[in-house]
């Protein structure tokens, strides 16, 4: 079993740049999505991912002419039945000297299910952002063990932020800025001030930082690069510089003045770990697979519980530090939330509570994929 690529957003940035590059040399072909992104096993059944529905030979009906070779095309072919998804069965789990609730935030305005998944979802002490076809829509937040999203009409374009391209990931700070990102550009959001503009050279993963002056954008093998903001403008600040004993970087995060970063240590050993002007204030990763520590993939880092919180879809946990980086406790989370399913990302609520993405994928019965997607909160305490 091989270790879950990064969400389905970060793969079609590195699948259009492919296709980009194989159209200018007269190549051909596309990316197949989710390719292999390492050989780390995973513990427990990885989440289904897209895959073609194969063809049942006995399904197929075919003509054969005198010397036996068969002269027409298939004809039938058989498709999985629609899914229809289960609701998550949410329970509170012990570990150590905590303990995690979990329950899911009612969505309403944009779809839930569909032919993509949310894997991207920013949240202000207002409002979620989530990337939609056309922009960002924009919903009034309510947070709490009875969280909800209602799309917010006053907003944007009747709750739609309007990009000229195609938005994968978002990001914003408290006051409404928003930082929406694509394989093409990333455009800055004052939502406040109803205003907007978009940044070129800005591409790949962007993440705003706390106060709104900067964004920080990664790409897989590409630098980390930074870009100082105005009012209506962005520019170029040079290269944020990795750790040295990080040598592939899967996951960038701000965390106040100093970053949160996951990826492959030079010792082969996946790591997530707290970073300040270049250097590794601690990291926590454990290279004997299935040992409390041991990490697949860095899916998201966030405050939390006067610690840290680390979330990674391979291993199915949350894992939960103290100040210090020394691991405290860790959960499956298919067991809060009573599904195994890809968690995307991981944000702090402005209750203070940890909210992730989570998405399921499903057939549509017409032999592609559909997808639902949730927004779950989880409460850890002790």
């Amino acid at each position: 079993m091989t270790r879950l690529a990064p969400p389905r957003h970060r793969l079609r940035l590195v699948a259009s740049v492919a296709a980009l590059a194989l159209a200018a040399c007269g190549g051909g072909g596309g990316a197949e999505e989710g390719a292999d992104q390492g050989s780390t096993p995973a513990p427990t059944d990885a989440p289904a991912v897209d895959s073609q529905v194969p063809v049942d030979p006995a399904t197929v009906d075919t003509a054969v002419d005198s010397t036996g070779v068969d002269t027409s095309a298939a004809t039938e072919t058989t498709v999985a039945p629609e899914t229809e998804f289960a609701p998550l069965v949410f329970a509170a789990q012990l570990a150590g000297p905590l303990s995690v609730s979990a329950s899911g935030c009612v969505v309403d305005g944009i779809a839930s299910e569909g032919a993509e998944s949310w894997e991207s979802v920013a949240l202000s002490a207002t409002h979620a952002f989530i990337p939609v076809d056309g922009g960002v829509a924009a919903l009034a937040f309510t947070p709490g063990a009875a969280c909800g999203a209602t799309l917010d009409a006053a907003v944007g374009d009747g709750g739609i932020l309007a990009t000229p391209d195609s938005v994968d990931t978002v990001s914003a700070t408290a006051t409404n800025k928003v930082a929406a990102s694509g394989v093409f550009s990333t455009t800055v959001f004052d939502v406040a001030l109803g205003q907007s503009f978009t940044c070129d050279d800005a591409t790949g993963v962007a993440a705003i930082s706390p106060d709104g002056a900067r964004i920080v954008t990664t790409f897989p093998g590409s630098p980390v690069e930074q870009f100082d903001l105005s009012e209506t403008t962005c520019t170029a600040a040079g290269e944020i510089p990795l750790p040295a004993d990080l040598a592939d970087l899967y996951f960038f995060g701000f965390a106040g003045s100093d970053y949160y970063m996951g990826g492959k240590g030079t010792d082969e050993t996946v790591y997530a770990t707290l970073v300040s002007g270049g250097a590794t204030l601690w990291k926590v990763g454990n290279p004997e697979v299935g040992a409390q520590g041991w990490i697949g993939w860095v899916h998201g880092m966030v405050p939390c519980n006067g610690g840290h919180c680390i979330v990674d879809t391979n291993t199915d946990s949350l894992i939960v530090t103290d100040a210090a980086g020394v691991v405290r406790a860790q959960f499956p989370i298919s067991e809060l939330i009573g599904g195994r399913r890809f968690y995307h990302e991981m944000h702090v609520g402005p209750d203070g509570a940890v909210y992730l993405v989570t998405s399921e994928r499903g057939d549509d019965g017409a032999g592609g994929s559909k997808y639902r997607s949730d927004l779950v909160r989880l409460e850890i305490t002790g």
